[in-house]
């Protein structure tokens, strides 16, 4: 505070604004300090007036869970008969908070495990296509070598026709130079 707020304050509402912000009471000393160095002097008895009346408005069961839901520290600054109702809402927060947080990482971990499972199906998917395209590598290869076999039987069997050819060849000429031989024809 300044000067000028320390010379215009109205004690009883910063009470009460401090009450219904569940503040401490310390609050008011750090007001005094300052005011005190422009010399001011707080008023402590209106102060604490607002601030008691501001506290009706924070020390709520609805306020005491709305507190302990964003994990607000518990100052323990409601009057004995408000404390349990804020306790009992602060506490309630407090579970719902924690809830809150396991609900939130157990979609964290949904979230993580979905997008596992997407790469593992990205790999499963490009393996069955190496796989796929292996099989037709394996059935190409069993085509060409029956295709190959096929052809080492029928250059076999060629071979043997050659052998026989070259051998009723080899008996053509022997009878054609045998009728040279005999006729004498060159």
């Amino acid at each position: 505070m300044d000067a000028q707020d320390c010379q215009s304050a109205n004690w009883e509402m910063i009470g009460m604004k401090d009450g219904e912000n569940g503040k401490l009471l310390s609050t008011f000393g750090e007001y005094s300090q300052q005011c005190n160095e422009f010399g001011v002097n707080a008023n402590r008895q209106l102060y604490e007036k607002g601030r008691d009346y501001g506290l009706t408005t924070f020390c709520t069961k609805d306020r005491g869970f709305s507190e302990g839901r964003q994990q607000n520290q518990n100052n323990n600054v409601c009057p004995a008969p408000l404390q349990s109702a804020f306790n009992q809402g602060y506490g309630i927060g407090l579970k719902y908070a924690a809830i809150s947080r396991e609900i939130s990482n157990i979609e964290s971990e949904i979230w993580s495990l979905n997008d596992t499972i997407k790469d593992k199906n990205k790999a499963l998917e490009k393996q069955e296509k190496q796989l796929d395209q292996q099989e037709d590598v394996v059935a190409a290869t069993k085509a060409y070598l029956k295709d190959f076999k096929k052809a080492q039987k029928r250059i076999t069997k060629w071979k043997v026709q050659i052998e026989q050819l070259k051998h009723e060849l080899a008996v053509q000429e022997y009878q054609y130079q045998e009728l040279v031989n005999q006729f004498g024809y060159q």
